[in-house]
């Protein structure tokens, strides 16, 4: 008998975390051992996605708690009830928050994805208590969780995955791709991928293209700005200034939002920075490696445990613009270098295949 799984967050934007919440969605639904039920706080990108991957939606409203809506609580507590929901599946912790209440109705089991860093108290303690397993997606994530005195045996480590067969079939002989990614060009494209968000740290990107054109008068390359901004505190106006400020307009492109950023990177993009303050896991480590694009990233959290520094990727101290610049330098000038973090990267990949986190989610939900 198929298990009733309510899959809860309480975003509506396409971020990292919710397109790794779609993609186990889909694969765990693709087993037939799940019936999924889902709920969103918000009808934005991510109802749009959700809807295109065959499923139906409800959109029940998650206000900060500040502003508690305490009839949210109750329509999803009848949700759970009237659709008896084996399983509540929290993505965020807001969405923790709304399901205390559903989460006591039996048989309902409730179960804490925690997919970021972000700082954790006591009330992320108290909410742990009503989780019967809690998924960390990095052992950064877990011990962050066991330092919050979580006890370790309510949490699994399960990394986020990617779709790689939708993607490695575009490549009908890899060696020959990796080489067309590696070939002399007249100019070369350095991209940052995420939110217009402070802890992605655009600012950082800025000052090392003002330290490479400006002062190293390297003109030959151009900084790509992949994403959104309208997505939690938006910095993208500081960005654009510094930029301005600096005379660096014509070098830096703005492309908005990307759906396919696997595509795209391989197409368009040489080169993947990845300086974010803090990251539990780096989706787009993953992208940038099936999209056969070599990494810098900085050395923390769970870019740290994701890259294998020199081997798949590289890694920075954080905030060393002056080392970021020798890096890229490198980069440019070292086909061979990055033709051997490619290889090593695409090889990699397949730890991380979607298979793997299905795999990981269902033998927690045979566990409650």
């Amino acid at each position: 008998m198929k298990r009733r799984v309510l899959f809860i967050s309480h975003r509506g934007e396409l971020g990292g975390g919710e397109i790794s919440l779609l993609s186990l969605i889909i694969g765990l639904n693709n087993t037939g051992l799940i019936e999924p039920y889902i709920i969103i706080g918000e009808k934005e990108k991510l109802y749009e996605k959700i809807c295109d991957a065959g499923f139906i939606p409800s959109v029940i409203s998650m206000p900060p708690i500040k502003k508690l809506n305490i009839f949210s609580i109750l329509k999803i507590l009848f949700f759970v009830i009237i659709n008896k929901i084996d399983i509540i599946h929290c993505n965020t912790t807001r969405s923790v928050f709304y399901s205390i209440l559903a989460s006591i109705y039996p048989p309902a089991k409730l179960i804490w994805h925690n997919r970021g860093t972000d700082k954790r108290g006591k009330f992320e303690y108290l909410l742990s208590f009503f989780a019967k397993k809690l998924i960390a997606i990095s052992e950064t994530v877990q011990e962050q969780l066991i330092d919050l005195k979580i006890p370790e045996k309510k949490i699994c480590v399960v990394y986020n995955g990617i779709e790689t067969s939708a993607y490695s079939g575009r490549y009908e002989d890899i060696e020959k791709a990796i080489e067309q990614k590696i070939i002399f060009k007249s100019d070369y494209a350095i991209g940052l991928i995420g939110r217009f968000t402070n802890e992605k740290n655009h600012l950082f990107a800025v000052e090392a293209a003002n330290i490479l054109i400006n002062k190293k008068n390297i003109k030959n390359i151009k900084f790509i700005f992949v994403g959104c901004d309208n997505f939690g505190q938006s910095v993208l106006i500081d960005i654009r200034k510094k930029i301005k400020d600096y005379n660096l307009s014509a070098y830096f492109v703005f492309p908005g939002f990307i759906d396919d950023i696997v595509g795209y990177v391989n197409n368009e993009i040489d080169i993947m920075l990845i300086p974010s303050k803090r990251e539990a896991f780096g989706r787009v480590v993953l992208e940038s490696w099936l999209a056969l694009t070599p990494v810098i990233a900085f050395d923390l959290e769970g870019l740290a445990e994701l890259i294998d520094n020199n081997r798949n990727g590289m890694l920075l101290k954080a905030n060393d613009t002056n080392g970021c610049c020798d890096k890229i330098i490198r980069f440019i000038n070292e086909p061979e270098l990055r033709k051997k973090l490619i290889t090593n990267g695409w090889l990699k990949i397949k730890q991380f295949d979607i298979s793997n986190v299905v795999t990981g989610v269902l033998n927690i939900y045979v566990e409650v």
